[in-house]
């Protein structure tokens, strides 16, 4: 050895490794591989190798490098689900880690404020914080969200996501209010038109793609909701389908009257002069033909009985999680079921439960009236649906979350 030179043979080093928990057949490139998680044998360089191991040891020496880097991780975790990019890859490895930390008490504090007690899940992020972090934004108030990720203060960042909170709950009822208030005219559009278009000053942008969401999922058709126009005359418009519907397809004919335009098949943004609105809804209407029907198809993981369904079932199936994108929950499907009751819940009476054999339930989220048509029939059904477990009163109860009901044949 010289004077700051290191030479080692790992092979060899392992010889004289006496940690009673190495077994003695282990080379020094295995215990680098379990200790570190770096695949020894697989760098294609000893320089690299000494690399990942010398980045891989400053980290865990340092306190606040991992501190930060775990707090980076939860945001990225957010982000990327908010954001719905494919978990699968680096994305599920970051998602993954970034969630454990949360559960874990560590991260990001406004973050852990507002899972609080809740357990941290894909799922949960994407139903629960994601859309309450975007609705300043939606509802041109975005530095309240820069507040909130910016905020040290533990009692300031609670003051924040009380505003957030408010303005979430606002953001709601004006989209409730305005789908409530054009209700008629796209119960019109299921009959005389390809697609439904509806431009309005009342429309903020960042509400025009969850409205046209919202009304697209309904009626089952194309829809353009376009807001009121800025100073120098331009409209901002957002477009959502459901199916199979491309709307870049039916778009080139128009393309000429856009001032911008982006997004992709299923959902796309544009900008255009007030002027040529309508003419561009025309050219897109009558680019389709009358007899298209978007293709609504399900695609079906495994068909199962009824007496599959158990908490202890439901939990192996989350081995698989973070779900997400191009790493979906998996969707099952039960045939020939008799409904023992039904009943409606929440505050306007929107959803519906199915009460079935086994002490199992079936929740229908916005539901209520195609469930109690079926149920009335007293005809047995086929259900297609995903699988949760609900906890309440300290008890874990398992059921089925539908996504669609049809007659027995």
């Amino acid at each position: 050895m010289h004077n700051g030179i290191v030479i080692t043979d790992f092979k060899k080093i392992a010889e004289s490794v006496s940690d009673k928990n190495f077994e003695n057949n282990k080379t020094m490139l295995d215990i680098l591989s379990r200790e570190f998680r770096i695949n020894a044998y697989n760098s294609k360089s000893e320089f690299k190798l000494y690399l990942k191991l010398f980045i891989e040891l400053q980290l865990r020496s340092s306190s606040k490098i991992m501190a930060v880097l775990q707090e980076y991780v939860v945001l990225v975790t957010i982000g990327t689900i908010a954001d719905i990019m494919p978990l699968h890859g680096e994305n599920r490895q970051l998602v993954k880690y970034g969630l454990s930390m949360i559960n874990n008490g560590r991260g990001h504090r406004g973050i852990l404020s507002l899972t609080g007690k809740n357990k941290a899940t894909s799922k949960y992020i994407s139903w629960n914080i994601a859309p309450l972090l975007n609705a300043p934004g939606r509802m041109g108030e975005s530095g309240m969200t820069v507040d909130f990720f910016l905020e040290d203060s533990a009692d300031r960042t609670a003051e924040i996501v009380n505003s957030i909170q408010k303005i979430n709950e606002d953001r709601k009822k004006m989209v409730n209010d305005i789908i409530e208030k054009i209700s008629e005219d796209y119960s019109r559009a299921i009959i005389n038109d390809n697609i439904f278009f509806y431009m309005h000053e009342e429309i903020i942008d960042g509400l025009a793609g969850l409205i046209a969401n919202r009304i697209a999922d309904d009626i089952k058709k194309p829809v353009i909701i376009a807001t009121g126009s800025d100073k120098n005359g331009i409209v901002k418009g957002s477009a959502r389908s459901s199916g199979n519907f491309d709307f870049f397809k039916y778009t080139a004919g128009a393309s000429h009257l856009f001032e911008r335009v982006g997004g992709h098949a299923q959902a796309f943004g544009f900008t255009a002069e007030i002027g040529r609105i309508n003419q561009i809804a025309s050219v897109i209407n009558n680019a389709i033909s009358d007899d298209f029907i978007p293709e609504m198809t399900i695609h079906v993981d495994s068909v199962i009985e009824i007496n599959d369904i158990s908490s202890n079932f439901i939990k192996s199936i989350f081995i698989l999680e973070p779900f997400g994108k191009s790493n979906e929950e998996p969707v099952f499907a039960v045939k020939n079921v008799k409904i023992e009751s039904f009943n409606t819940f929440g505050s306007s009476g929107a959803h519906g439960k199915y009460q079935l054999n086994g002490n199992i339930q079936a929740i229908g989220w916005n539901m209520f009236e195609k469930m109690s048509i079926f149920y009335k029939t007293k005809k047995n059904l086929d259900m297609i649906f995903k699988l949760e477990n609900n906890e309440y009163l300290g008890k874990v109860y398992p059921r089925m979350i539908l996504i669609d009901i049809d007659f027995s044949h």
